[in-house]
């Protein structure tokens, strides 16, 4: 069958498939993903969120009173309270590293060097701290 429709198709000269137009204006956007979210991706911030978690004494005690503080609740909206708080907690991280490997007055994100070199200077204090657990 799709064989069939694919030979019974138009050529593609008449098919009509809308219009575009080319634009050399550089002030549009050149992604629809924000700055932020391609300096430190949510992935990224969403797995760091998850290591602190679970390796970092202060994040993990946090987590735990999080999760204490929901415990009367119906299991369902517990883990709908436990997801917003670990998502809120993931966005969090987000900004703060974004502010970190942006630099002063966002300095440093027009430099892929300077943002490399702060993503490195980042992962030295995550093994220095964290490295032996």
């Amino acid at each position: 069958p799709l064989l069939q429709s694919a030979s019974a198709a138009e050529s593609l000269e008449e098919l009509s498939l809308g219009t575009a137009k080319w634009s050399d204006d550089a002030s549009l956007p050149p992604s629809s993903i924000p700055l932020s979210a391609r300096i430190v991706p949510p992935s990224f911030s969403t797995y760091l969120a998850r290591f602190l978690l679970h390796y970092d004494g202060g994040a993990s005690e946090w987590w735990k009173d999080q999760s204490e503080s929901f415990s009367l609740l119906a299991s369902y909206d517990t883990k709908q309270r436990e997801s917003k708080s670990f998502g809120s907690y993931a966005s969090s991280i987000q900004k703060g590293l974004y502010s970190y490997i942006s630099g002063n007055d966002e300095s440093n994100i027009s430099s892929y060097s300077k943002v490399r070199a702060q993503y490195s200077t980042l992962l030295t204090s995550l093994t220095d701290k964290y490295g032996s657990k």
